[in-house]
């Protein structure tokens, strides 16, 4: 039976820049994107302009909300999916397309909810979206038939960490991870001042170069150390692998389950979102969005809906809509 990887690839390597552009202040962080990288890969780099655009137009593909939102479109169809949108509930309903919301001490119902999606015999998908370390993190999950049996498989992206083609092992990531590396150590302790900043007789020109090979030094330990996370959570639960029910459990469903009671260490959380923490994570709401039964005829026609469409559902999923 067909499944969503041929889409999760197409969007992947192809994110739907029409969703991404509209998505809360899209356009304004796309602008400042295109300056910041412009500036970072001329004067660093000497980047070509066909390169600085695939670092720029692959931001989109880090966007979770994006990577998520688009694959349950593409599962459930877009009508579905604005339908969920009105019935975020704390109790929700046990069948059906609905929302949950779950609070601290939830992780025993959370586990009890999941169990009977995950079991059920049939094409499904679902979206987690839940606070932890500081902002909202969402991904979504599918089921669906091979062989006779029940598999899942994870869909995944982080702002400016990863991004989908990363987590599905399309493309390894190391240059994108490096530009993006590359802006946060800029911003670090001046660094951009001092390097881009006027040119002046006390600033020789071979100061500079002497300050631009120690950011690249630094820029290259925290490139290393982005990627060994990534790699964890992409050969983990990434790569479209097809995880049986147990492996769901182990992986994903008991860390979240656990961050709303007692929370997880921060290594755990780095293998469930490629995210490093310190110390313990927890999570304050976790929202479900469940589909019990998608129909796989209909992928190709919500994939174009998909394409076409002008924009992201304002506020899908947002904790403040939930009652």
């Amino acid at each position: 039976m067909p499944d969503l990887m041929p889409y999760a690839e197409k969007v992947a390597l192809s994110p739907p820049l029409n969703v991404w552009r509209t998505h809360t202040e899209g356009i304004a962080a796309m602008a400042e994107l295109r300056a910041a990288l412009t500036a970072t890969l001329a004067d660093l780099e000497g980047e070509t302009p066909s390169r600085l655009s695939e670092m720029y137009y692959g931001k989109a593909g880090t966007i979770c909300d994006v990577t998520a939102y688009s694959m349950m479109v593409i599962g459930a169809g877009l009508e579905r999916v604005r339908a969920l949108r009105g019935t975020i509930s704390h109790w929700g309903t046990k069948h059906g397309d609905r929302v949950r919301r779950y609070k601290n001490d939830d992780g025993t119902t959370v586990g009890y909810d999941l169990a009977a999606w995950a079991n059920k015999a049939a094409p499904g998908v679902l979206q987690f979206k839940f606070d932890a370390t500081g902002g909202m993190h969402t991904f979504a999950v599918e089921r669906f038939l091979t062989g006779g049996q029940i598999r899942f498989r994870v869909y995944q992206s982080y702002e400016g960490l990863y991004r989908f083609s990363d987590f599905l092992g399309l493309t390894d990531g190391i240059e994108f991870v490096r530009t993006m590396c590359r802006e946060q150590v800029l911003d670090a302790g001046g660094w951009r001042e001092d390097i881009y900043g006027p040119f002046d007789v006390e600033q020789t020109r071979e100061t500079r170069k002497k300050k631009q090979a120690k950011l690249r030094a630094e820029m290259e330990v925290e490139t290393n150390s982005r990627m060994a996370i990534i790699g964890r959570t992409r050969d983990q639960i990434g790569r479209g692998r097809a995880l049986t029910r147990e492996e769901l459990f182990l992986e994903v469903i008991t860390p979240l389950r656990n961050m709303l009671d007692t929370g997880i260490t921060g290594v755990d959380y780095t293998k469930l979102a490629g995210h490093a923490s310190d110390g313990r994570v927890f999570c304050n709401t976790l929202l479900v969005a469940f589909c019990d039964e998608i129909d796989p005829s209909q992928f190709e026609a919500n994939y174009q809906t998909l394409v076409a469409c002008e924009g992201m559902l304002g506020g899908w999923l947002d904790p403040s809509l939930a009652g």
